[in-house]
């Protein structure tokens, strides 16, 4: 299991447009999803997040908010995107995993954007860990089992997922 890890991504200007957009702005049009990984039956009170879809490949952009990572899909420099998706998480007591999972079925590449640091983390399934520092992006394959794990000394966790070609 290979992954790439950029840190600094993109401008520190860049960055805070960005940051701020999804975390400073209070109006931001966060949704509540019962589960992490997928849809669950929730024994566990803290296996939930709350998100924002800004694009699908089979309906284009789905937000207002897309204008704000248009320098960060340019960087990623994809031919064609999947899904972008931006993910906020809540203060748990211990670290929680989500699940393990991938996100579609098929053969592609997925980032992880980190938008804030703090403790939480990405998991792979052989024991990697790839830590929440913002302005880092992680790069993997598809097919490699992950999990977020959820982090206890920030209120948020807060990072765009963007699955590509």
């Amino acid at each position: 299991m290979s992954y790439e890890v950029f840190d600094n991504y993109l401008d520190a200007e860049i960055f805070k447009s960005i940051q701020s957009a999804f975390i400073d702005n209070y109006n931001f049009p966060w949704y509540y999803h019962d589960g992490i990984a997928k849809k669950e039956s929730n024994k566990d009170i803290y296996k939930f997040q709350f998100i924002h879809m800004l694009f699908r490949e089979n309906q284009g952009i789905s937000s207002d908010y897309y204008q704000y990572i248009v320098p960060l899909i340019e960087k990623i420099n994809t031919p064609m995107l999947i899904r972008v998706k931006a993910n906020l998480g809540t203060i748990t007591p211990e670290h929680i995993e989500g699940g393990f999972h991938v996100d579609t079925k098929f053969k592609h590449k997925t980032a992880v954007y980190y938008l804030n640091t703090n403790n939480g983390y990405t998991l792979f399934e052989n024991g990697d860990k790839v830590e929440s520092l913002e302005n880092r992006l992680v790069v993997f394959d598809s097919d490699a089992p992950h999990t977020g794990v959820s982090q206890t000394d920030t209120n948020i966790r807060c990072l765009l997922n963007i699955n590509y070609f």
